[in-house]
């Protein structure tokens, strides 16, 4: 039997362990990129976070329901009030609900917090301490009463008083936004009568 050269014998296993080296370099990397794949799905999931929601209405709208629209200072302390976590302004819908949007560097952990609401024609809203949890985003406020109409004077003082009956009779008969207490989209004798009725009430204290 004739022996074949020794250079193609050495060719040969070359090529073989060559082979080998390919198909075991493809299936390492495959695994170690499946692997990584796999880790990344499992981060973007865990930092998930939900924006919070809340439920508050204006009083003595026109018409009284799905008429809840309005925009507000919203601020998010701790409950001795002397670190702000959050603040913003923020439109609420017709149902009275709107949502804390939060950029990436903010967060607020679950804890009790103290919410204060102020619009711009409503007195001041405090409510002292609430439970916030990721476990539960929509919170309804409207248990804490009604916001007060009638505060329209620039810049606003958390008092219903001359300066704002003045600032309305103004503004009678014309659609202004901050006057219309009503959002029946005319300032007249209705916008008025909510204005005398809550007639040096003030807001919440900070």
């Amino acid at each position: 039997m004739r022996k074949l050269p020794r250079q193609l014998v050495k060719n040969a296993i070359i090529g073989i362990i060559g082979i080998f080296i390919t198909i075991f370099s493809y299936n390492y990397f495959s695994l170690t990129n499946l692997a990584q794949d796999n880790v990344t799905t499992k981060l973007v999931v865990t930092n998930e976070r939900e924006n919070y929601q809340f439920i508050i209405y204006p009083e003595k709208r026109v018409p009284s329901t799905n008429n809840w629209g309005t925009t507000m200072q919203v601020w998010i302390n701790t409950t001795t009030g002397q670190n702000i976590v959050y603040r913003g302004t923020i439109t609420s819908n017709s149902q009275g609900l709107f949502t804390l949007e939060l950029s990436d560097n903010e967060s607020i952990p679950d804890g009790n917090y103290q919410i204060i609401i102020q619009s711009a024609s409503h007195l001041r809203k405090k409510i002292p301490a609430i439970y916030l949890s990721q476990e539960n985003l929509v919170y309804n406020l409207t248990g804490y009463g009604q916001l007060f109409a009638g505060d329209t004077h620039y810049p606003q003082d958390n008092f219903i008083n001359s300066l704002d009956l003045s600032t309305l009779a103004r503004k009678l008969n014309t659609s202004d936004n901050i006057n219309d207490l009503n959002q029946d989209s005319l300032v007249n004798s209705l916008d008025l009568s909510i204005q005398v009725y809550n007639l040096g009430r003030k807001g919440d204290e900070i």
